[in-house]
């Protein structure tokens, strides 16, 4: 058995049910999230039911918060896979990289590029161009965006690559508040929705997500872990 770094918490061992449920969860707590905040950056194009669509929201980020808190252990404790736990990760991620970085972000980035373009031009010309199209867009990259985060989250847990090395996850441990371990997205929706809601500026709050990503990413402690050689970690590191 590979010895525990020094500093880090102790180690659990995890089986390939334990991940197979882990990636299950995760793959549907990123597609509540990234729905709940499409929802969120619609109220602008569903002004009509709007009650109804910060329902759905704040259902979506309540559901997905539940899946992500299934398994909130393994971003906080260090982990040990045996062989067959240990080759399963590793073809599913590498599958799962592979459409994440050739399909799903190419298509994200695209999509709030001329969302962003559309929104900026509407903002200029409303006569011309349409705000809430220019937000459906938007809002469909940054759907997708989301979902790409999450799942790499998901994958790096696991391998302890990345904000989730054995150093980090300690780091978590001792000083992230639970709530920021299993729902940041979630708390985020619930800060958006309290400005968002009396102020009635929906046009103007959605910048809070995009802002919310780089606010997700703590101070790095390492990048190197020992479940995989460097030439991996470089290969899956974007």
């Amino acid at each position: 058995m590979r010895s525990v770094p020094t500093n880090t918490v102790q180690p659990i061992i995890i089986s390939k049910q334990t991940i197979v449920s882990h990636l299950r969860y995760s793959t549907a707590a990123a597609t509540l999230i990234a729905l709940g905040v499409f929802f969120c950056m619609n109220t602008l194009a569903f002004r009509d039911i709007l009650p109804w669509i910060i329902l759905a929201a704040i259902a979506s980020f309540i559901a997905g918060a539940l899946c992500l808190a299934k398994h909130r252990n393994l971003a906080t404790r260090h982990l040990q896979l045996d062989d067959e736990a240990n080759a399963y990760i590793h073809t599913q991620h590498t599958r799962t990289e592979r459409i994440r970085r050739k399909a799903i972000l190419p298509i994200g980035a695209t999509l709030c590029t001329v969302g962003l373009i559309l929104y900026i031009l509407a903002n200029i010309n409303p006569q011309q161009y349409n705000l809430a199209v220019a937000m459906i867009i938007s809002a469909t990259g940054v759907f997708c965006m989301i979902f790409s985060s999450i799942l790499k989250s998901a994958y790096a847990k696991i391998l302890e690559t990345g904000d989730y090395t054995p150093a980090m996850k300690t780091y978590r441990a001792k000083t992230w508040p639970k709530i920021l371990i299993s729902g940041f997205w979630p708390t985020i929706a619930i800060i958006y929705l309290a400005i968002s809601i009396p102020l009635k500026g929906w046009e103007y709050t959605w910048p809070i997500w995009p802002l919310s990503a780089l606010l997700l990413r703590p101070r790095r402690l390492s990048t190197h872990s020992p479940r995989t050689t460097p030439e991996l970690h470089n290969s899956i590191t974007p």
